[in-house]
């Protein structure tokens, strides 16, 4: 999928909410990611965490490169950077963009966009283009449930994925990766859990009265994504007081390609058992393909193009993605049995097939 594409068809998480009509929580999620750099600002204050806080400027400052915007630009003009154009009132949609050098952005992508600059704060942060490992993770009552890949983040938020990542759990005593994993990823996973543990009783009682943050053994809980980059620097990227343990329960992985003639293997995202005919979906088909109620959705990989089809499924099965990916997040909030990576998925399920999908065993098997 091009960057163009990925933006209009992955786009924010509270953007999927609010595609679905939950428009409450997508109010809330959206809240949420528009304070993230003030989070990042009070954690800050008590805890030493490499995050990735921001030059905050208004609209107008970055449109006139006024005082410490120009040095910024002096600085870092040269090199990748992503924008986010924040609103400073509700109803109006936050706009970004990444990837590209700060020059670049500036002149083909800010002065382009059609806002009143009073209306929105902008958000510029330096980027790579050249992650070493992204991951992505929750803290909750149960542990810590995540996934961390060789490369780029937005593979692990948009399922678009160019290597298979790890699963890991961490239950507070052990850390356990599927499938196994090399020694700079689960060194680099033990990392960010000591940048967030916290024993100091009183640096979490701050936290506790600043952020209403909530702490499992000692870790701070949410929902987190980080990444090193190929320098190996590593930087925070977010932190979600709202997912977490509503997105937690369920989730799991397992490995191994087929586990018996007709069977295949993928990672939990929602829980279930259900039997249906299953339909194979392409985003180039979406507008004439027959789906009725009840049927297993099988694609190689959704984004918010599928969704009218994802609220009729009985059962969701993709070949890519990844347990925290948005779509994922989005089916366990449909409560529908959810596998993803499924290697060979496509090969092996034919539509009109009918099929069992045995999500708490991670198996979908042609009947």
């Amino acid at each position: 999928m091009s960057p163009k594409d990925l933006l209009e068809f992955q786009p924010s998480l509270a953007e999927w909410f609010e595609r679905v009509g939950q428009t409450e929580r997508a109010h809330e999620l959206r809240h949420e990611d528009n304070t993230r750099t003030e989070r990042f600002r009070e954690l800050l204050k008590v805890i030493t965490i490499p995050c990735d806080v921001p030059m905050v400027v208004g609209a107008e400052a970055l449109r006139e490169k006024s005082g410490p915007v120009a040095e910024y630009f002096e600085s870092f003009g040269q090199e990748p950077c992503a924008i986010r154009l924040v609103p400073k009132r509700s109803g109006l949609p936050k706009l970004r963009s990444r990837g590209l050098f700060l020059n670049d952005c500036f002149k083909s992508w800010f002065l382009e966009q059609k806002i009143s600059d009073p209306d929105y704060d902008a958000e510029i942060y330096r980027h790579s283009n050249n992650h070493a490992w992204s991951t992505i993770f929750v803290v909750g009552e149960q542990g810590v449930t995540g996934e961390i890949i060789a490369g780029q983040h937005n593979q692990l938020t948009s399922g678009e994925m160019k290597t298979s990542p790890y699963h890991f759990w961490y239950n507070f005593t052990d850390l356990s990766f599927v499938p196994a994993a090399p020694p700079a990823a689960i060194d680099w996973v033990v990392k960010l859990l000591r940048f967030i543990t916290i024993p100091e009783i009183a640096a979490r009682e701050a936290l506790q009265e600043k952020l209403k943050a909530k702490f499992y053994k000692n870790i701070l809980g949410g929902y987190f994504e980080a990444v090193v980059w190929d320098t190996g620097e590593i930087f925070f990227i977010d932190y979600n007081r709202l997912l977490g343990d509503t997105i937690q329960g369920g989730i799991g992985a397992d490995q191994g390609a087929i586990e018996s003639r007709g069977s295949w293997r993928g990672s939990r995202a929602q829980g279930g058992v259900v039997r249906g005919i299953a339909r194979v979906l392409k985003p180039e088909d979406l507008g004439t393909a027959i789906f009725n109620l009840g049927d297993v959705l099988v694609a190689f990989n959704t984004d918010v193009r599928f969704l009218p089809f994802m609220q009729k499924a009985g059962a969701i099965v993709t070949e890519q993605g990844g347990i925290l990916s948005h779509a994922a997040i989005v089916a366990r909030e449909y409560k529908k049995p959810c596998l993803v990576g499924v290697a060979g998925l496509l090969q092996a399920v034919k539509n009109g097939d009918t099929v069992e999908v045995d999500a708490d065993r991670g198996i979908i098997k042609v009947l």
